[in-house]
């Protein structure tokens, strides 16, 4: 059976995401400790962001030339996976907290 090309280019995004994600957290770990190991936590953040730009780019292209998930076809196995939520709902929370910190900072410059 074929593999859906929307299904794929998601997974794809999502995979190089999931990357981008683990090499920033790597390279935040050791940039004060290990400058050689940041070095090249940057190169690989850099690669990840860049190959995750790729297949954003090829998901507009499809998602333009009018194509849709083929049900038909095989979706791939790690699209919307546990990592992928993970990482989702870690976002989520961290952006809730950053907003809260933003509200409550700036009723504070009310008082």
């Amino acid at each position: 059976m074929d593999i859906d090309t929307i299904g794929y280019a998601l997974e794809k995004l999502q995979t190089y995401l999931i990357w981008s994600e683990a090499h920033r957290a790597s390279y935040m770990n050791a940039r004060n400790i290990d400058i050689d190991n940041a070095k090249n936590e940057m190169s690989c953040l850099r690669d990840a962001i860049y190959n995750a730009v790729l297949h954003l780019n090829r998901l507009t292209e499809l998602i333009i030339s009018g194509q849709g998930i083929d049900r038909s076809k095989k979706i791939p196995r790690g699209l919307s996976g546990e990592v992928w939520q993970r990482i989702v709902a870690d976002i989520v929370i961290s952006q809730n907290e950053s907003a809260a910190y933003i509200f409550i900072n700036l009723r504070r410059s009310d008082l």
